[in-house]
């Protein structure tokens, strides 16, 4: 409820319906978007002339000197650990863009998802600019050359949702491709898109994960058609998780998807109201999803990681849950579950040792070659 109110008072600028000038806000009623014809075409010159800025730029960026002198001992291994990093996520992601299997699969997944500043950055947010502009460049050299097919399986619109956001909020969008896919996505509905209809029922106990091959598996299987491998059930959580942040992507875009983010976020804060008072009798895979779907809440809602969020926007035992997940992360050395939790944590003002400690032993965990 403090969710839903928060958001409807305006509270959230750039997520409230209407109340960020500038930029498109999220509405809580997407209209069907009209069809239109798809047009192929490309701006190659101007596309041509922004790529080598781009490269002259990340040039500059990562020359850039940085005053450490002035910094702590673990402040100067925390910047030093962020730029190791943002080079190992260069270099992975940029083999993985040109592999086409690995391209297939995960795709725009591969694109950095968090704000980076256009404009007045600092030296860090320069160089993570440079490497976001370079892994979207390449994607959309490889996805957005190619025509879609004129009835793309949802699976594959939620793919190109998210890697054509990306190129929107770096300036490098596809205004043409988004309008195709526009049209696409008017053509299904909230259970083509989210495996539900948040307007009307809650995740199923039928629904199953993606398939350790790749594959989808069908609602209620007991197999994975492709291999043969055992179906695992879908934790509801996990179903929101994913509901939440393709829903995001659609209502930042203005696009139709048969419910809205509004929507989903309602419905998951219901339901952790209610997870939350009987957080110990959840099954260990409820629980891990629920701290990701937690976490997503807090990304969606601060346009990851653009803007801090207020405290009280939060009732305590979503923080206190937080919390919880990340001493558990600690304690199994999770780097992964450890830096969502503490980053959000962050973002909603939490400070003091559990912090410093989550810090300490993301640095001090970080492999050779930038990754964890």
């Amino acid at each position: 409820q403090t969710w839903a109110m928060a958001l409807n008072d305006g509270r959230l600028p750039g997520l409230s319906p209407g109340s960020d000038a500038s930029r498109p806000p999220v509405s809580p009623c997407v209209p069907r978007c009209g069809s239109t014809r798809f047009v192929k075409q490309r701006n190659r010159t101007e596309y041509d002339a922004h790529k080598g800025l781009e490269e002259k730029e990340h040039a500059r960026s990562s020359a850039r000197s940085f005053p450490t002198a002035s910094l702590s001992s673990h402040e100067k291994r925390k910047h030093a650990a962020v730029h190791a990093g943002l080079n190992y996520i260069l270099s992975t992601g940029l083999a993985m863009l040109r592999n086409d299997a690995l391209l297939q699969r995960h795709g725009s997944d591969i694109l950095l998802p968090f704000h980076v500043p256009l404009q007045r950055q600092t030296e860090v947010e320069a160089h993570a600019l440079g490497v976001a502009r370079q892994l979207a460049r390449l994607w959309k050299e490889r996805v957005c050359s190619k025509e879609l097919p004129r009835r793309a399986p949802p699976k594959d619109l939620l793919k190109l949702m998210q890697g054509l956001y990306a190129l929107n909020e770096l300036g490098i969008g596809d205004p043409v491709l988004c309008r195709v896919l526009a049209e696409q996505c008017a053509d299904k509905t909230a259970t083509d898109f989210f495996k539900f209809d948040p307007l009307c029922e809650m995740p199923g106990a039928q629904l199953r994960e993606e398939c350790a091959c790749g594959a989808c598996v069908a609602d209620g299987a007991a197999t994975c058609a492709s291999c043969r491998r055992p179906a695992v059930q879908m934790s509801p959580f996990d179903v929101w998780l994913e509901a939440l942040v393709y829903a995001f992507h659609g209502c930042r875009m203005n696009i139709g998807m048969g419910a809205c983010y509004f929507d989903i976020l309602k419905q998951l804060a219901n339901s952790f109201a209610e997870a939350a008072a009987n957080t110990k009798s959840l099954p260990s895979k409820d629980r891990h999803y629920l701290a990701y779907a937690l976490t997503h809440v807090v990304y969606t809602l601060s346009n990851f990681n653009e803007r801090a969020l207020p405290a009280d926007l939060f009732a305590p035992p979503l923080r206190q849950c937080l919390v919880e997940r990340l001493r558990v992360a600690l304690k199994k050395r999770d780097p992964d579950l450890a830096g969502e939790c503490l980053d959000c944590l962050k973002c909603i003002g939490e400070r003091g040792d559990l912090v410093d400690g989550a810090e300490k032993f993301l640095v001090d965990s970080q492999q050779a070659d930038g990754g964890w």
